[in-house]
């Protein structure tokens, strides 16, 4: 049974950060559910149908809410504040949806309140009647939700000040900190400290080791592999500035370089960038789509390095192939000895290897059959030019299957050929 409820509520315009929010808090927090409110709770759940049936999969479908909630004539901001969860538990944590959260909250939030000597936890705002926007409370200590007369909905942090007053409970000391748990990935903020004007501007808190090595662990965890292609296009290019800014602070991260990769070659997610629609991605209508992209993501380190590797080989494939056919034209016209009729068909082995394993990378099985039925055909007739041919024809047809561990060693005899 879940012990603290994580309470949001996210507009249309924040509905990018519903998943992460999800999949980060009830990855850190195993006493936790989420609930969230939304404006059209069933189109959401349309357009992110795959990516809720994982997170109900790895964390329990109990333990994740979606619902609607009162919008009309009230700020975005505020909906959080005045709507009750559908399911109480002992603690409420009334936070914002940007953030990815990455730690344990209720006992850190637990020990200021006994500290302290309140049922909540939260920090004043300096010079401000008005608390801050991460509220975390006994739920008995706050709901029902009871406006005061003459209370101002417009402006959050105040509304939650006058609420929590009209209660009766005090205020938090100074030097209290509301504790921001993880990355705030606010569209409002940079994701690194800046300057502007000579004031320091807000950021996303990406500098705490304690994070960095949580925020290392979710982006690594199957749950996220299998998440990140259904985030929305925006909010993956958010990650990508996420990554940027956590290796500036923490110069032993290595960004994955795939997902980098494919934020950067996504031709259809910059054009729909440049073009101001970055809603998300459409579910796949193939019910394997979900399973197939999960292997597909598995693989991916291995497929990448083997991309590189065909595309290095063109260039060198194609070099060989100039290179044997002039060391063919030369053991033809000067009728050199057997040994070079034998360094010319190891040539050609080693050039129709470095072809293979191209046409491997492309797909191009076709025609590297065509190559292997030309190849066997030359090999016949230097065997029966002469004897001591033979057994490198052999070897040809044996190099056909080896690995491009040998591509080095082919190089260099393809060199020595040519010199």
């Amino acid at each position: 049974m879940s012990r603290t409820t994580f309470f949001t509520a996210a507009d249309r315009r924040y509905e990018m950060f519903v998943l992460p929010y999800i999949a980060s808090s009830l990855a850190h927090n195993a006493d936790a559910r989420v609930e969230v409110c939304l404006q059209d709770v069933g189109a959401f759940r349309s357009r992110n149908e795959r990516a809720l049936r994982i997170l109900g999969e790895c964390f329990g479908e109990d333990r994740i809410l979606l619902r609607g909630a009162h919008w009309t004539g009230i700020p975005p901001n505020t909906v959080r504040f005045l709507e009750t969860p559908e399911e109480i538990t002992e603690f409420t944590y009334i936070g914002d949806v940007d953030i990815l959260i990455l730690e344990a909250v209720t006992d850190i939030h637990v020990d200021r309140m006994n500290r302290h000597g309140l049922p909540y936890s939260n920090e004043i705002r300096s010079g401000r009647r008005a608390l801050s926007g991460l509220h975390f409370t006994r739920s008995d200590a706050y709901y029902p939700v009871t406006l005061p007369d003459g209370v101002d909905t417009r402006r959050d942090e105040e509304l939650l000040y006058d609420l929590v007053t009209a209660r009766g409970w005090g205020t938090p000391p100074k030097g209290m900190l509301r504790g921001v748990h993880g990355y705030h990935v606010s569209p409002q903020r940079s994701p690194l400290p800046a300057l502007v004007r000579g004031k320091r501007t807000l950021d996303w808190g990406l500098s705490k080791p304690v994070h960095f090595t949580a925020y290392r662990e979710l982006t690594c965890s199957p749950v996220w592999q299998r998440l990140v292609p259904y985030f929305d296009g925006q909010y993956r290019l958010l990650l990508g500035l996420m990554d940027v800014g956590v290796a500036q602070h923490h110069p032993e991260y290595r960004p994955d370089r795939d997902q980098v990769r494919s934020l950067l070659t996504n031709v259809d997610l910059i054009r729909s960038i440049v073009k101001g629609d970055v809603s998300p991605r459409p579910p796949s209508p193939s019910p394997q789509a979900d399973e197939v992209r999960h292997m597909i993501s598995e693989l991916k380190a291995a497929l990448s390095d083997l991309q590189e590797g065909a595309r290095d080989m063109g260039d060198a494939l194609e070099a060989a192939g100039q290179r044997a056919a002039v060391a063919e034209q030369r053991v033809i016209d000067t009728e050199q000895s057997a040994r070079h009729q034998a360094e010319l068909a190891a040539l050609r082995a080693r050039a129709s290897v470095l072809e293979s394993e191209n046409e491997a990378a492309h797909g191009r099985a076709a025609e590297l059959q065509r190559e292997n039925e030309a190849l066997r055909a030359r090999a016949s007739l230097l065997e029966s030019e002469k004897e001591a041919l033979r057994e490198t024809v052999r070897a040809l047809r044996s190099w056909h299957d080896k690995t491009r561990k040998q591509l080095g060693d082919a190089r260099g005899r393809l060199s020595s050929a040519a010199n």
